[in-house]
């Protein structure tokens, strides 16, 4: 994508806030770069985008010490194809992807597991909790995915995030691997849960075995 000066140092300043705040974000563009150049993909081949872009999540992983590497979601070849097709046809496209796995704060993970979703969909967690090490190799993966449909497209790319931590900081990861434009914008900030409640009034509530969400049934 090109971009004017300005918006060069809009992206800049944008991933350099969230990595002076996480410096796994700077970690992970810094080995991106690093295996970029030692590998130069063809980026016109379909396999190789793919291979790289597991590879990518792989050392990434590897690098921010995740324990298991086989929990990273894989790039794939039938989703990578079909989204190709799809960004072929005309007109511009939206598409819009979820914030990677939220980390558990120290002071969530001591309270009962069924609390714990409901806690940290609350102020300040829900705004300023970063991404797991291992969601942060997987959009480095699926930025570098974003790059290789870019050019199979023929299509720029735009970026906007809401400014919850987590999904700032994949944007700020595809920023910078596709080199496209990046800002915030406030529609899209997740909906905090209210704070009011005790521990014991949510386990009265949602009951020991709703992992922290309301039961529902489907309407026919």
């Amino acid at each position: 994508a090109f971009m004017i000066n300005g918006e060069i140092s809009k992206q800049l300043d944008f991933v350099q806030s969230l990595g002076n705040r996480d410096p796994r974000i700077l970690t992970a563009l810094a080995v991106s770069e690093k295996l970029f150049y030692e590998k130069r993909p063809d980026e016109t081949n379909l396999l190789q985008a793919v291979n790289f872009a597991n590879e990518l999540q792989r050392q990434i992983a590897t690098v921010l010490k995740v324990e298991d590497l086989s929990k990273l979601r894989e790039v794939r070849i039938a989703k990578t194809t079909f989204l190709t097709s799809l960004l072929r046809t005309p007109g511009g496209k939206v598409i819009l992807i979820r914030h990677g796995a939220q980390h558990i704060a120290d002071d969530v993970r001591t309270i009962p597991a069924v609390n714990q979703k409901i806690r940290m969909m609350q102020k300040p967690h829900n705004v300023d909790d970063p991404l797991t090490s291992t969601a942060i190799a997987e959009a480095a993966g699926t930025a570098y995915m974003l790059r290789f449909l870019s050019g199979q497209a023929k299509k720029p790319i735009a970026i906007k995030s809401s400014e919850n931590v987590r999904a700032a900081e994949v944007a700020a990861l595809v920023a910078r691997i596709t080199s496209a434009p990046v800002s915030y914008d406030k529609r899209l900030n997740s909906i905090n849960y209210p704070n009011p409640l005790t521990d014991e009034e949510i386990t009265g509530i949602l009951g020991n075995a709703s992992n922290g969400a309301l039961s529902w049934k489907e309407e026919t």
